[in-house]
């Protein structure tokens, strides 16, 4: 596996088009100083049983491994995305550490960005 792949898991994969439209865009997001935010993005299948791929964008203080864990445990899940449908947390490093403002910033362009690339995205307040 290529360090440019933002998937680390093993299973169903989106198709290559889609897989490279994703990589690209949230590749293309950088935080500025470092902080204690991150940005993470978790890969999400089957949403509204399209049987599609998507993503779900959000912010924390935390680590990014500790939030998907708490995702997927149901606390603070607000509309369940990552629990009923998130596979699993991608790598996407370039984006954890950064300023507060930074990440709030990040997060909401990233959410809109992938959006009009047409990937269903959810999060991204």
């Amino acid at each position: 596996m290529s360090d440019d792949n933002v998937f680390t898991y093993e299973g169903p994969r989106p198709d290559v088009d889609w897989h490279h439209r994703v990589t690209k865009i949230i590749k293309s997001f950088r935080g500025g100083s470092v902080g204690r935010s991150s940005v993470y993005i978790a890969l999400l299948r089957d949403v509204e049983s399209s049987g599609n791929f998507g993503v779900y964008v959000g912010m924390t203080g935390k680590t990014p491994a500790e939030r998907y864990h708490e995702h997927k445990q149901g606390y603070k899940a607000a509309k369940g995305w990552v629990k009923k449908y998130g596979i699993c947390l991608l790598k996407t490093p370039h984006l954890w550490n950064i300023e507060n403002e930074d990440a709030v910033r990040i997060e909401r362009e990233l959410a809109e960005t992938l959006q009009r690339a047409g990937i269903l995205t959810k999060g991204g307040h």
